[in-house]
């Protein structure tokens, strides 16, 4: 018998957390030492091509989003069609932030190996622009994990309301949702509370969506739905 559901949107979604995850954790936390400049800045100068990868890595990643965002607008957009629209203008609408994320991330590269007279830096002004850079990275990476948790929200809405997926996989979304926005939010008001809420946050999104990502592989979702 021929299969009627399609996997694609579980491929998408499987390789956009591959590489995101490379990208914002793993890099991240490889080259980032909070409060050493120097430190970061050899890390980055020693490990220049694993660095350069998650550049690419994070580009990759944000291509995949928007397909992602795409082939689920393509199966619920019948069925759920307020639902369908949203996700995918709340998943357009992280691309200008995440973009200069991108930009934020690159910048040492340029810093580093640009010649004094080009900037009229000296090297230490650099390495602190350098620095600097990826400060503000983390930052714009919390203003973006705010869309990254909403385009969770109608996704949700559209699994608990269509039946393609178990119902649970749909309150798992809708907390993995919250968790992002919520975390975003608290750590630009009160970034203190950082260390206690995201790791917290990262185990329930982490949840959420691998559940998703696993359903949508093992039995894929119902195709010709546009």
């Amino acid at each position: 018998m021929r299969d009627t559901n399609t996997r694609i949107p579980g491929i998408l979604y499987l390789l956009n957390a591959i590489t995101g995850a490379f990208s914002i954790v793993f890099i991240t936390r490889t080259f980032f030492v909070p409060d050493n400049v120097g430190a970061t800045v050899e890390r980055i100068a020693a490990h220049e091509t694993l660095y350069r990868a998650g550049i690419a890595s994070d580009l990759i990643s944000q291509v995949l989003f928007v397909l992602l965002g795409f082939s689920l607008y393509r199966v619920f957009n019948k069925a759920q069609p307020a639902q369908a629209r949203l996700l995918l203008l709340f998943i357009l609408s992280s691309l200008p932030i995440a973009g200069v994320c991108l930009v934020l991330q690159a910048m040492p590269l340029v810093l580093l190996h640009a010649t004094p007279q080009y900037f009229g830096l000296r090297p230490e002004q650099a390495a602190s622009l350098a620095f600097a850079s990826l400060g503000l990275r983390n930052t714009a990476i919390a203003l973006v994990s705010v869309f990254w948790g909403l385009w969770l929200l109608p996704f949700a809405s559209a699994v608990l309301k269509s039946g393609y997926v178990p119902r649970v996989v749909g309150y798992l979304l809708a907390a993995a949702g919250v968790a992002y926005a919520g975390a975003a939010l608290i750590y630009t008001v009160l970034p203190q509370l950082r260390g206690m809420v995201g790791p917290a946050s990262l185990a329930v999104a982490a949840v959420g969506e691998l559940s998703a990502i696993a359903w949508l592989l093992a039995k894929g979702i119902p195709r010709g739905k546009a």
